[in-house]
């Protein structure tokens, strides 16, 4: 067919389409490049350049509803080369026998000169096609990238959660432009379920069905587990959503709303949401781990555990602690004669400074039970040292007592001393409970040793077994205390009164 025009003739079209490879090598102005150069070159009333991804055929420029109805019908092989229905023409563009894409022209008689002309176009613009689509899927590649690291940057920053999530929309419009960026958060309880939304710089749509509407495109998505499309939501025009899902769990939703968003914007907000979900789902789990942990370890603790994997920390597992048990000798009796505002009084102020030394010494407080507090060393971080660290928490829970005592006196309250057990051993540590009531705590034998050593120990005693002892070094003092068999057990164990030893580098607390 080609043979058939003049070399001249030939000669302009390959130029004029080479010269609109070079001066547009995107397919967003490619396209409709292409179209105009197709219907300026055979008279027709309009022509359309459509792409054929992933099966399904998509426009790379305008087309009448005409055109569109045409594209139903192009095939999907690569074998074809024109196809006609009344005065509408599609021409298949396929370098290499690989179908890329088609352009299509309307109010066209097919004779021989224009099935020519047709023919040298088509045969410069299928490599002007294949050149585009590879600039196009490096660009995509790159926004992908920049995105991608833009979204780790945002994630090491360890802002604070809505921080976080401002600076994570922010992102997503920069990546794909569009009207707004919406983040819907999953319900932890309920899973698939939409607990609220979060709209790009705080600004909500102001109609409330607007906002069901995108509700309702962020279940789809959490439905459908992957991307969602629609032509309108509310009053955008075009919509997409990602699921942002992690180890199988849907924790949120990810949506652009308005603007043109096509198969690139799709890709683009894809590769978004593969790290969105992973920085939510981290932000999310190191907002629990200080939820849980404050609770039972200073804010320096709770520091040092963020800087390493948080599920490991409420998992079970099986850890080398010294437990400690401290209890008020005889209080029960001597608080029956107390006012209950005094005795709350004085109770808060044991607890308070007990609390406030476990945590000056890197300790962990797993619970009070009435005046006794039962606190560990060695979990949730773990401590090679966690004898040494406990019993000079200890001695300094003695000391900090001591002068709650002298304050207590001075007031004319009574002022029972304070006995301590420990014991050191393997037990098993994690978040325990079910569901709706659970905690971070310790369970094994040597917990039990710990608070039976603790029913042993008189006023100011400091009591450990040979297994703590074993931990300590040369620096403390202790003195026997002879052997004694604690309930539940058969044999007895040697006890031991821990009389001194090295204190923290730091000041005591104010009395």
């Amino acid at each position: 067919m080609t043979g058939a025009l003049p070399a001249a003739e030939l000669l302009d079209i390959v130029l004029r389409v080479d010269a609109l490879r070079d001066a547009h090598p995107r397919l967003g102005a490619l396209g409709p490049a292409l179209a105009g150069a197709l219907r300026d070159l055979l008279g027709a009333d309009e022509a359309a350049l459509y792409v054929l991804a992933a099966g399904a055929w998509s426009p790379a420029s305008p087309a009448s509803p005409a055109l569109q109805g045409l594209v139903g019908d192009l095939p999907r092989r690569a074998d074809w080369q024109h196809h006609a229905v009344g005065d509408a023409v599609a021409w298949a563009l396929a370098p290499a026998g690989r179908l890329l894409g088609a352009v299509l022209a309307r109010g066209v008689t097919l004779d021989d000169a224009t099935a020519a002309r047709a023919a040298a176009f088509v045969s410069q613009a299928d490599s002007a096609l294949a050149h585009a689509l590879v600039s196009e899927a490096l660009a995509d590649r790159n926004a992908e990238l920049e995105a991608i690291y833009a979204i780790d940057r945002i994630r090491d920053a360890q802002l604070d959660f809505e921080a976080m999530l401002d600076a994570v929309m922010a992102e997503v419009l920069r990546a794909v432009p569009a009207a707004t960026a919406v983040v819907g958060l999953a319900r932890a309880t309920e899973p698939d379920a939409l607990a609220r939304l979060r709209f790009a710089r705080g600004t909500p749509p102001t109609d409330a069905a607007a906002e069901r509407a995108v509700e309702a495109l962020v279940r789809d998505a959490f439905a459908a587990r992957g991307l969602v499309r629609r032509d309108r939501v509310g009053p955008w025009a075009g919509a997409l959503c990602v699921p942002l899902i992690l180890h199988d769990l849907v924790i949120g939703g990810l949506a652009v709303l308005g603007a043109d968003l096509g198969p690139r914007q799709a890709r683009v907000l894809t590769a978004i949401g593969s790290q969105v979900d992973t920085a939510i789902f981290e932000d999310l789990s190191r907002q629990r781990l200080k939820r849980i942990f404050k609770r039972y370890v200073s804010d320096q603790v709770v520091e040092e555990m963020l800087h390493h994997d948080a599920d490991d920390y409420l998992r079970g597992r099986r850890r080398e602690v010294t437990v400690i048990f401290t209890d008020l000798r005889g209080f029960t009796t001597v608080s029956e004669g107390l006012d209950v505002d005094v005795l709350v009084a004085m109770l808060n102020e044991h607890l308070a400074a007990m609390t406030e030394e476990v945590f000056r010494h890197g300790g962990t407080v797993d619970k009070f039970i009435g005046d006794c507090v039962m606190a560990f060393w060695g979990a949730p971080v773990a401590a090679p040292d966690h004898a040494e660290r406990a019993i000079r928490a200890c001695l300094a829970l003695r000391r900090r007592h001591q002068q709650l005592q002298a304050a207590w006196r001075a007031r004319g309250l009574p002022a029972p001393a304070i006995g301590i057990g420990v014991a050191s051993g393997e037990v098993m540590v994690g978040n325990i409970g079910s569901e709706r009531l659970s905690s971070y705590t310790v369970i094994g034998d040597r917990v039990n040793l710990a608070a039976r050593l603790e029913g042993l120990a008189a006023g100011d005693d400091i009591l450990i077994a040979q297994h703590t002892l074993e931990g300590l070094g040369d620096a403390f003092t202790v003195e026997p205390r002879g052997a004694v068999v604690v309930k539940g057990k058969t044999e007895s164990i040697a006890t031991f009164n821990v009389v001194d030893g090295p204190h923290l580098p730091v000041a005591d607390p104010p009395d």
